[in-house]
């Protein structure tokens, strides 16, 4: 290649919008261009450096790279650097005739610019009659809050208003609706947001466990217990406390959490001195606790500790405008993702859109990624689907169906209203007569 060329060559490449860099066998940065120095404020001094090197020093935060040189395959890692960039990288490994890594080639997009000149895009294709213009909200934090309906906008505008405030808060949703995102988007706002958001799922602890893992204990307190732990209120303290589900903790934690609440005090278990903490609570549930205090399953006093302010999510089926908006956005994530530039058929939009989606936000991204993944063609269409998908297609037909997915169509019906009225896979295993081992694996295979 000539001077001119190879000139020509590196002046193209600098004024790609993907980041591009090169890795030499011994996994030392031998090249970048002018984008990829700009994504991850690199300069020619990391040069020679090595990826681990990088990785050390607070510049790598994906390691499509590294794995590209462990496995000796195309590797992809999508991360969020801590300048706020959403990044996806792509690497590939050059293999010499002798089967050893010649270097890795890694191209980087960031996806932040991809999102933004997507929301343009969208504005411009909604309706543009001034009469029925719809306010296009995008807030694109890291947890990509994508919205266009009235519903949505109400939640975010509220939760913004009380970030700053002290108040405890209760956020209501059903599962998969974006409880836990919502509380770190409110904990990113806060006050408290240079210290940590501690999160931690009620239901998840054993009853035996929820003492020590809330309050923490004293090396010596029980048979086991060689070291001292602190709880998650130490953890937590000058933070934010997420309980996710704190319809599940038992009724004899309640009370010793309300003791805390009122006096900001803990005490380790096996200890004896009151340790001052200083936190916001704010807590989850897709139960109504309400109704929970009139069957006594929740106590009324932490109840009202707990209750400053109430945010409800509304499920994905009571807020349609957002559907197709979603539908666009993981299909854009997911293309990125895995290097691909697939599109959803007019009908298969259709049938999404008009999809209940019991599992809200996260069966959409479950169900697009997975079609992306799955269909070999550019054009994703209904065939794609996956099985209990068409078969609720073809029963709003009125279609005779093998007696197979009838079986299997009941099922999922019948766990998502078990799934709303009870609260634990016990609970629900002992109303339908299995075991809670098969209500796993059956809200796992129909993705509930």
């Amino acid at each position: 290649m000539s001077e001119y060329d190879a000139d020509l060559l590196i002046d193209i490449l600098n004024r790609l919008n993907v980041g591009v860099s090169v890795y030499n066998r011994e996994q030392r940065f031998e090249y970048g261009n002018s984008t990829v120095y700009s994504m991850l404020n690199l300069s020619e001094d990391q040069l020679g450096q090595t990826w681990m090197d990088l990785k050390n020093n607070g510049f790598f935060y994906g390691k499509a790279a590294y794995d590209a040189f462990l496995y000796k395959k195309r590797e992809v890692s999508e991360y969020i650097t801590k300048y706020g960039k959403h990044l996806i990288s792509i690497a590939s490994p050059v293999i010499d005739e002798k089967g050893h890594i010649a270097r890795v080639v890694s191209t980087t997009i960031d996806l932040s610019e991809l999102m933004e000149a997507r929301k343009k895009h969208l504005e411009e294709s909604l309706d543009t009659d001034e009469e029925n213009t719809v306010d296009v909200k995008m807030q694109n934090n890291q947890k990509n809050f994508i919205y266009v309906s009235k519903a949505m906008q109400d939640v975010i505008s509220i939760s913004r208003k009380v970030a700053k405030t002290n108040l405890p808060i209760i956020i209501y949703g059903e599962t998969g609706v974006g409880k836990s995102d919502l509380a770190e988007y409110i904990h990113q706002m806060s006050l408290r947001s240079a210290n940590g958001l501690t999160v931690i799922n009620c239901g998840a602890i054993p009853p035996t466990l929820c003492e020590a893992e809330f309050f923490g204990y004293e090396k010596g307190a029980f048979t086991g217990a060689y070291n001292k732990k602190p709880g998650i209120f130490e953890l937590a303290d000058n933070g934010t406390l997420f309980l996710d589900e704190i319809g599940e903790l038992p009724l004899f934690m309640q009370a010793k959490l309300l003791r805390t609440l009122q006096t900001n005090t803990i005490k380790r278990i096996g200890g004896t001195r009151e340790i001052k903490v200083n936190v916001r609570i704010i807590a989850a549930s897709n139960k109504n606790l309400e109704s929970m205090l009139e069957t006594k399953e929740f106590r009324e006093d932490l109840f009202h500790r707990l209750n400053g302010i109430t945010i409800t999510i509304p499920p994905l089926r009571d807020r349609p405008d957002d559907i197709r908006l979603l539908l666009t956005y993981f299909l854009q994530i997911f293309n990125a993702k895995y290097s691909t530039s697939k599109i959803l058929s007019a009908g298969l939009m259709k049938y999404l859109e008009e999809y209940s989606y019991p599992g809200n936000t996260r069966e959409l991204s479950y169900l697009i990624e997975r079609l992306v993944i799955l269909c070999p063609s550019n054009t994703i269409t209904e065939q794609f689907l996956p099985h209990q998908f068409n078969v609720v297609h073809r029963k709003e037909d009125d279609e005779l169906i093998p007696l197979k997915d009838a079986v299997e169509l009941t099922e999922r019906n019948l766990l998502i209203l078990a799934k709303k009225k009870y609260k634990t896979t016990r609970e629900m295993a002992k109303v339908l007569k299995v075991s809670h081992v098969t209500i796993g694996k059956k809200l796992k295979q129909y993705n509930i």
